[in-house]
Protein backbone atom coordinates (compact mmCIF):
# COMPACT_ATOMS: atom_id res chain seq x y z
CA UNK A 1 0.00 0.00 0.00
CA UNK A 2 1.42 3.40 -0.91
CA UNK A 3 1.30 6.37 1.46
CA UNK A 4 -1.62 8.11 -0.25
CA UNK A 5 -3.71 4.94 0.10
CA UNK A 6 -2.56 4.65 3.70
CA UNK A 7 -3.62 8.26 4.38
CA UNK A 8 -7.10 7.60 2.99
CA UNK A 9 -7.35 4.44 5.11
CA UNK A 10 -6.23 6.38 8.19
CA UNK A 11 -8.75 9.15 7.47
CA UNK A 12 -11.52 6.56 7.30
CA UNK A 13 -10.33 5.04 10.58
CA UNK A 14 -10.18 8.49 12.23
CA UNK A 15 -13.73 9.11 11.00
CA UNK A 16 -14.81 5.81 12.56
CA UNK A 17 -13.06 6.71 15.83
CA UNK A 18 -14.91 10.06 15.85
CA UNK A 19 -18.26 8.39 15.19
CA UNK A 20 -17.73 5.87 17.97
CA UNK A 21 -16.53 8.47 20.46
CA UNK A 22 -20.03 9.39 21.60
CA UNK A 23 -18.94 13.03 21.76
CA UNK A 24 -20.32 15.43 19.18
CA UNK A 25 -17.16 17.57 19.44
CA UNK A 26 -14.73 14.70 18.76
CA UNK A 27 -15.11 15.15 15.01
CA UNK A 28 -14.31 18.89 15.26
CA UNK A 29 -11.24 18.21 17.38
CA UNK A 30 -9.90 15.52 15.07
CA UNK A 31 -10.62 17.62 11.97
CA UNK A 32 -8.68 20.49 13.50
CA UNK A 33 -5.68 18.23 14.23
CA UNK A 34 -5.49 16.73 10.71
CA UNK A 35 -5.90 20.19 9.17
CA UNK A 36 -3.14 21.87 11.16
CA UNK A 37 -0.44 19.18 11.05
CA UNK A 38 0.90 19.67 7.47
CA UNK A 39 1.54 23.38 7.97
CA UNK A 40 3.07 22.76 11.40
CA UNK A 41 5.45 20.19 9.87
CA UNK A 42 6.31 22.70 7.15
CA UNK A 43 6.94 25.47 9.70
CA UNK A 44 8.94 23.67 12.39
CA UNK A 45 9.95 20.33 10.89
CA UNK A 46 8.71 16.79 11.32
CA UNK A 47 10.35 15.95 14.65
CA UNK A 48 9.30 19.18 16.38
CA UNK A 49 5.73 18.94 15.06
CA UNK A 50 5.35 15.35 16.24
CA UNK A 51 6.90 16.17 19.62
CA UNK A 52 4.36 18.98 19.94
CA UNK A 53 1.49 16.58 19.19
CA UNK A 54 2.86 14.06 21.70
CA UNK A 55 3.26 16.77 24.36
CA UNK A 56 -0.33 17.89 23.78
CA UNK A 57 -1.53 14.30 24.03
CA UNK A 58 -0.56 14.53 27.68
CA UNK A 59 -2.26 11.91 29.79
CA UNK A 60 -3.92 10.29 26.77
CA UNK A 61 -1.51 7.34 26.59
CA UNK A 62 -4.43 4.89 26.44
CA UNK A 63 -6.04 6.80 23.56
CA UNK A 64 -2.71 6.82 21.69
CA UNK A 65 -2.14 3.10 22.30
CA UNK A 66 -5.71 2.14 21.29
CA UNK A 67 -5.60 4.36 18.19
CA UNK A 68 -2.22 2.97 17.13
CA UNK A 69 -3.66 -0.54 17.36
CA UNK A 70 -6.60 0.53 15.16
CA UNK A 71 -4.20 1.90 12.51
CA UNK A 72 -1.77 -1.02 12.71
CA UNK A 73 -4.27 -3.87 12.69
CA UNK A 74 -7.47 -2.37 11.32
CA UNK A 75 -9.27 -3.69 14.39
CA UNK A 76 -10.02 -2.65 17.92
CA UNK A 77 -11.43 0.62 19.13
CA UNK A 78 -10.51 3.68 21.15
CA UNK A 79 -12.20 3.18 24.50
CA UNK A 80 -11.49 6.53 26.18
CA UNK A 81 -13.16 9.80 25.18
CA UNK A 82 -11.62 11.94 22.49
CA UNK A 83 -11.11 15.14 24.43
CA UNK A 84 -8.68 17.85 23.32
CA UNK A 85 -5.63 15.84 24.39
CA UNK A 86 -7.07 12.64 22.96
CA UNK A 87 -7.47 14.25 19.53
CA UNK A 88 -3.72 14.96 19.42
CA UNK A 89 -3.07 11.36 20.48
CA UNK A 90 -5.24 9.87 17.69
CA UNK A 91 -3.66 11.91 14.90
CA UNK A 92 -0.15 11.35 16.26
CA UNK A 93 -0.79 7.60 16.32
CA UNK A 94 -1.86 7.67 12.66
CA UNK A 95 1.26 9.58 11.61
CA UNK A 96 3.56 7.35 13.65
CA UNK A 97 2.01 4.31 12.00
CA UNK A 98 2.77 5.84 8.57
CA UNK A 99 6.27 6.85 9.69
CA UNK A 100 6.93 3.34 10.96
CA UNK A 101 5.84 1.96 7.60
CA UNK A 102 8.25 4.26 5.74
CA UNK A 103 11.12 3.43 8.05
CA UNK A 104 10.55 -0.28 7.57
CA UNK A 105 10.68 0.22 3.79
CA UNK A 106 13.98 2.08 3.94
CA UNK A 107 15.39 -0.48 6.37
CA UNK A 108 15.97 1.94 9.21
CA UNK A 109 13.57 1.06 12.00
CA UNK A 110 15.16 -1.98 13.62
CA UNK A 111 13.17 -2.96 16.73
CA UNK A 112 11.62 0.38 17.71
CA UNK A 113 7.83 0.29 17.71
CA UNK A 114 5.85 3.51 18.20
CA UNK A 115 2.87 1.59 19.63
CA UNK A 116 3.03 3.77 22.76
CA UNK A 117 4.22 7.31 23.42
CA UNK A 118 7.59 6.19 24.79
CA UNK A 119 8.20 4.14 21.63
CA UNK A 120 7.19 7.13 19.50
CA UNK A 121 9.74 9.34 21.27
CA UNK A 122 12.43 6.65 20.85
CA UNK A 123 11.62 6.58 17.14
CA UNK A 124 11.97 10.37 16.90
CA UNK A 125 15.31 10.11 18.71
CA UNK A 126 16.47 7.58 16.14
CA UNK A 127 15.36 9.88 13.31
CA UNK A 128 17.44 12.72 14.77
CA UNK A 129 20.46 10.49 15.52
CA UNK A 130 20.48 9.06 11.99
CA UNK A 131 19.80 12.44 10.36
CA UNK A 132 16.65 11.15 8.61
CA UNK A 133 14.27 14.03 9.31
CA UNK A 134 14.42 15.82 5.96
CA UNK A 135 14.23 12.58 3.99
CA UNK A 136 11.25 11.31 6.00
CA UNK A 137 9.50 14.68 5.93
CA UNK A 138 9.66 14.69 2.13
CA UNK A 139 8.29 11.15 1.98
CA UNK A 140 5.46 11.97 4.40
CA UNK A 141 4.34 15.13 2.58
CA UNK A 142 1.77 13.47 0.29
CA UNK A 143 0.50 11.37 3.21
CA UNK A 144 -0.07 14.47 5.36
CA UNK A 145 -1.80 16.43 2.59
CA UNK A 146 -4.03 13.46 1.72
CA UNK A 147 -4.86 12.87 5.38
CA UNK A 148 -5.80 16.54 5.69
CA UNK A 149 -8.02 16.55 2.59
CA UNK A 150 -9.72 13.25 3.36
CA UNK A 151 -10.15 14.31 6.98
CA UNK A 152 -11.79 17.56 5.90
CA UNK A 153 -14.18 15.59 3.69
CA UNK A 154 -15.02 12.93 6.28
CA UNK A 155 -15.05 14.85 9.54
CA UNK A 156 -17.89 17.36 9.73
CA UNK A 157 -16.83 20.72 11.12
CA UNK A 158 -19.94 21.51 13.13
CA UNK A 159 -19.88 24.99 11.61
CA UNK A 160 -22.52 25.96 9.10
CA UNK A 161 -21.45 27.84 6.00
CA UNK A 162 -17.73 27.50 6.53
CA UNK A 163 -16.04 29.96 4.18
CA UNK A 164 -12.81 28.17 3.33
Amino acid sequence: MNLVELAVQHALQIHSIAENAGDKNASDRLRSRVRSLPSLVSDVGLVQALLFYLSKAGESENVYRDAYKVFATGGGEVKDSINEKGSYAVVAAAVFHALSSIMNKIGSQNNISPEDIEGAIRLLNKIVRENLEVRLQRRLHDYLITLKRAGEALLPSGESGEGE
